[in-house]
């Protein structure tokens, strides 16, 4: 399994206890440096020497620009905002470093900031262009409680297309030229279960969802070990983030613990990490060094599998992933493969965010349903379980609650 680590420079005290104890683990770290401090003294004077000492990789987690009143998410922005932004931080950038990002997120990165970021910075390799939470338009487990902006994209690493960007490109003249990773690792049954981003491969995000008790957080030992397991299908490969701003670690309203219990929650997660990476079971690196790593071994047109099994409720419910550039299916093990989502790609139509679009705020890709043409390819799903679902033997080996 590959680790991507990311933090997001602040003036927060937080955030340089992050940065402690990854440095003190001996983690790979990316800097997601909100473009809005990219005119700030001294976060760019820490962000430059945690670069000289210890590697720390510098990207921008292009949200918005400096000027007062501007607004916070980029993908809201009109084409001559969006366009006017990503000069501004991609210029500020490599004034202010030396060298251009190979790196730059949000949580949405829509086709037409996509095609921006790389056209004015050919350099930039990954991006986090979306969040994998399921949302209102899944039917399933829908409860008012989260409104997704991306509904129907991957949870793991994808080439998004140049005309909607998550969609996964069919070819080299299809894609933008950047590999995108969501915005942490979603739990794949719960994900689909409820509509929430409690439980996800963000310490603090699963003690709001309460599935620890006090310092006990196994949950979060086994969402590692789950994402492992996706090993067994991928030929090898498989992807986790861990991206917490440092806002969570203390006075979080949203999280129930004291300071003391969160904060030791996350380095309890990173020391999980890095047990793994010393037994050669995980492998970190820096967000754009992942995406070339992707680029060498992983072909455009292949598609990516993924099982999840309840490892919080004892249900004992298993879903199937599958996704390709024609379509994204979710299989329900638990109702004997019955089908509880599909997302045909093929009409390949062309969307972005904005004022001037149709579809605004909302980077998803058509509603899901049942049925269609995309049918037709199913039938590779065949031989894909002669594979053996995962037993116990690794994920869900941390009892207890959570």
């Amino acid at each position: 399994m590959i680790l991507n680590l990311i933090h997001r420079p602040s003036h927060s005290g937080c955030y340089l206890f992050q940065q402690e104890q990854a440095h003190r683990l001996g983690l790979k770290v990316t800097l997601a440096l909100p473009s809005e401090y990219l005119d700030d003294e001294e976060i760019i004077e820490s962000v430059k020497k945690d670069h000289q000492e210890y590697g720390d990789e510098i990207g921008i987690w292009i949200n918005r620009a400096a000027a007062p009143g501007s607004k916070e998410f980029s993908w809201l922005y009109s084409s001559e905002e969006k366009r006017a932004l990503v000069k501004y931080a991609i210029d500020t950038c490599k004034k202010r470093f030396g060298v251009y990002p190979k790196f730059v997120g949000n949580y949405v990165l829509d086709a037409e900031l996509l095609m921006m970021i790389k056209e004015y910075c050919p350099q930039v390799s990954t991006v986090v262009a979306g969040c994998f939470e399921e949302g209102t338009k899944v039917y399933h487990g829908c409860n008012n409680s989260w409104y997704l902006f991306s509904e129907g994209m991957a949870w793991g690493a994808w080439y998004p297309s140049k005309t909607q960007s998550i969609r996964p490109a069919k070819s080299e003249e299809d894609w933008s030229g950047v590999v995108a990773v969501p915005h942490l690792s979603r739990d794949l049954v719960l994900a689909y279960e409820g509509r929430n981003d409690f439980f996800a491969s963000h310490p603090a995000n699963v003690q709001r969802g309460l599935a620890n008790n006090g310092i006990m957080h196994n949950y979060d030992y086994n969402l590692i070990d789950q994402y492992r397991m996706q090993d067994l299908y991928n030929d090898g490969i498989s992807y986790y983030q861990v991206h917490v701003s440092s806002g969570w670690l203390s006075g979080n309203p949203n999280v129930q613990d004291d300071d003391d219990i969160t904060q030791a929650i996350y380095t309890q997660t990173l020391e999980y990490l890095k047990m793994l990476k010393t037994q050669n079971k995980i492998q970190d690196m820096y967000v754009s060094e992942f995406g070339e790593f992707y680029k060498k071994n992983v072909p455009i047109n292949k598609p990516s599998l993924a099982v999840g099994k309840d490892i919080l409720y004892g249900s004992g419910k298993q879903y199937f992933w599958y996704q390709s550039p024609d379509f994204r299916i979710l299989f329900d093990i638990h109702q004997g493969g019955s089908i509880g989502d599909l997302r045909p790609y093929a009409g390949e139509f062309e969307s972005h965010t904005g004022p001037m679009s149709k579809m605004r705020e909302i980077n998803t890709y058509g509603d899901s349903i049942i049925g269609g043409a995309a049918f037709e390819k199913i039938d590779i799903m065949c031989n894909l379980f002669n594979r053996p679902f995962y037993s116990d033997s690794i994920c869900c080996r941390h009892a207890g609650f959570g």
